[in-house]
């Protein structure tokens, strides 16, 4: 059963509660007895509705079945509705007439809210919040358009984005309501069934509030959806368009400019190769590009100004997008890379890698080793701090304590110095600073604490140290990966393979894999990497688990998980300041969720222990489909 809302309040009520005022009345006479009698009994009415269909999907209400007249007064109406105060009492043709059929809404609709008018206080079901919000809006009766608005949605969000799916119209006070709901809800399976069956302009306002890593997740949503369309009315692939309405739900400045500009040319060639999809010249579109160059630009100079872009104080469940990068973008290029053999420095400690960024918006990560190593942090998570925070924090407060250490000793000699010569001139000066300079000399400066330790215990060549990091929720095509000791001055890792490889080899399309395989219209891709979507797995499982889940379960081994090799080294000793690698070219194209570094041979002691502090990865990401039907995509409070 369907929660109801309850009664709402007026717009006079919602403002005067925001400035924290006592409620008001309604704008109407406290007692309603009398409206309601004059409705209820039709006494004195002068028009009379004419509403077909019983219905409440939202659908225009003409052609829907049998005639349902309700009288009422043209002065109430007028009341309460600036259009229908025009329409009844203006020059138009309806002001003589004594029979109304209103173009849209259904009767349902239409009987709460005249009931609502006359002053009933029946609660509003949520089956007819959605098109109860757009006959307000549409006839401008703001009262109850701001009593709407105004409650939370929580309990009911569900139902109210599947009314947002089916509505009639797409006005933007439904923008309020999606904006609220969608992100509460955009795991349910049942709605993703829904959206790949509703119209483009229904659809556009659902996708607009879907939290995305980036923009290209979203772009890769609508262009998956306008080609299942396009395949059920059977369209030849170069004839599918992609429609003007959707444009405004994607945030377009996350693209490169060199395309926003050709495009804003009626230049459509780059943008067509992005999308996948034909595009129609239109002004909708030139203007569409324009604005997202205008905020490009407008980012650059808050850039520039050392002015960080307003994040209006919300925190990462409070977001509607949870954007991994600024703006929306899909590719984090690598670092500047460090000398060999420096110290952490600010360089590299901005620089943190899309691991560090997944854990940093509460996604998903599993990091996963041969074995642990007594030292190793119980938060794996250590794993992605480029910074070594803990370490860099910790020597620098040994390097203060030093300074002040020695500073005092300086002035503590100076002034025993001066008060025995008293004011003796010629070589005290030279004497004090002697003294000082020797006393100096003779302290040593504390032991700088341990870095952070993380790695395996000493294991051997038959059965190699690694360890391996995935992510349940994105898909990764590297372009370089980043690596640090892990240990103090020994034990250096010096010959090493890191590899990667995708959790589901077999793959389907987003839109297919979003709406189940049976109702699948994108081609399946047998590689074990490089294709959309994925099989969703859970995470926590042992690697055994993992490796039989890509392959379907079973008794799978992780020695039977097909690794694909990113980079070798040899004799190549691993940096305490980090070093970053960049990729073989071989590997261009193809997206991975699994990471390792496995050791191939003796490190700088002659053991077989893997120390590795640090270990993220560079390049394009993109979102699996397991991203947006489970918690991933889940927030808990919205705007």
């Amino acid at each position: 059963m369907p929660s109801p809302v309850p009664r709402l309040p007026d717009a006079e009520t919602v403002k005067g509660a925001a400035a924290g005022a006592g409620p008001r009345s309604l704008g109407r006479t406290p007692d309603f007895r009398g409206l309601r009698t004059l409705l209820d009994d039709g006494l004195l009415t002068d028009i009379k509705l004419v509403l077909r269909g019983s219905g409440g999907d939202g659908a225009p209400a003409e052609g829907r079945g049998a005639e349902e007249k309700i009288p009422a007064h043209k002065a109430v109406l007028a009341g309460v509705s600036d259009v229908l105060r025009a329409q009844f009492a203006g020059s138009f043709g309806d002001a003589s007439t004594s029979v109304w059929s209103p173009e849209v809404g259904s009767a349902l609709a239409w009987r709460w809210t005249l009931r609502w008018i006359y002053g009933h206080e029946d609660t509003l079901p949520a089956s007819l919040l959605v098109e109860v919000l757009l006959l307000a809006d549409h006839f401008q009766i703001e009262s109850l358009s701001a009593g709407i608005l105004a409650w939370p949605m929580e309990d009911i969000a569900e139902e109210v984005v599947f009314h947002i799916l089916s509505a009639w119209a797409c006005p933007e006070v439904l923008g309020g309501l999606a904006r609220r709901c969608v992100p509460l809800v955009v795991h349910s399976a049942e709605l993703w069934l829904a959206m790949w069956d509703s119209a483009p302009q229904n659809v556009a306002l659902f996708a607009r509030f879907v939290p995305v890593l980036c923009e290209m997740d979203r772009l890769r949503l609508l262009c998956g959806y306008v080609e299942r369309r396009g395949s059920q009315a059977k369209e030849s692939p170069n004839a599918v368009v992609f429609p003007n309405c959707l444009l405004s739900a994607v945030g377009w400045e996350a693209f490169p400019v060199d395309i926003l500009e050709a495009a804003s040319r009626d230049d459509l060639v780059l943008l067509a190769e992005l999308a996948g999809l034909q595009l129609r010249s239109s002004q909708a579109l030139r203007d569409t590009m324009f604005r997202a160059i205008a905020r490009r630009c407008q980012a650059l100079e808050l850039q520039l100004q050392g002015v960080r872009r307003p994040s209006q104080h919300f925190s990462r469940k409070e977001r509607v997008d949870m954007y991994l990068l600024p703006l929306g973008g899909d590719s984090l290029r690598a670092p500047l890379q460090l000398p060999h053999g420096s110290a952490p420095s600010s360089t590299i400690a901005g620089a943190a890698g899309l691991f560090a960024r997944l854990v940093g918006l509460g996604l998903s990560i599993t990091v996963q080793l041969s074995s642990v190593h007594s030292r190793t942090p119980r938060d794996k998570a250590r794993l992605f701090d480029v910074a070594d925070r803990a370490f860099t924090a910790a020597a620098g407060a040994a390097a203060a304590a030093w300074h002040l250490t020695v500073a005092g000793a300086v002035a503590a000699t100076s002034s025993a110095s001066g008060a025995g010569h008293g004011s003796a001139a010629g070589g005290v000066g030279i004497s004090n600073a002697s003294t000082s300079a020797h006393m100096v000399a003779g302290m040593q400066p504390p032991p700088l604490p341990p870095p952070i330790t993380f790695g395996t215990e000493d294991q051997s060549a038959e059965d190699a140290p690694w360890i391996e990091v995935f992510s349940k929720d994105c898909e990764i095509r590297p372009v370089a990966i980043g690596l640090r000791h892990g240990w103090y001055d020994s034990h250096y890792c010096r010959s090493f393979v890191l590899e990667a490889c995708h959790s589901a080899p077999l793959q389907l399309g987003l839109s297919a894999a979003l709406i189940g395989p049976t109702a699948a219209t994108a081609v399946v891709s047998l590689s074990a990497c490089g294709a959309e979507g994925d099989a969703g797995l859970g995470l926590g499982a042992p690697d055994t688990a993992l490796a039989a889940a890509a392959h379907g379960g079973g008794s799978t081994s992780w020695e039977e998980v097909r690794w694909t090799t990113l980079l070798s080294r040899t004799d190549h000793a691993l940096s305490s300041a980090g070093e970053v690698f960049s990729v073989d070219a071989g590997v261009d194209g193809a997206y991975f969720d699994r990471f390792r570094v496995r050791m191939t041979g003796w490190n700088s002691v002659g053991s077989w222990h893997l120390m590795v502090n640090w270990f993220d990865v560079y390049g394009h990401f993109r979102a699996k489909a397991s991203y947006f039907t489970g918690d991933g995509c889940r927030v808990e409070a919205t705007l």
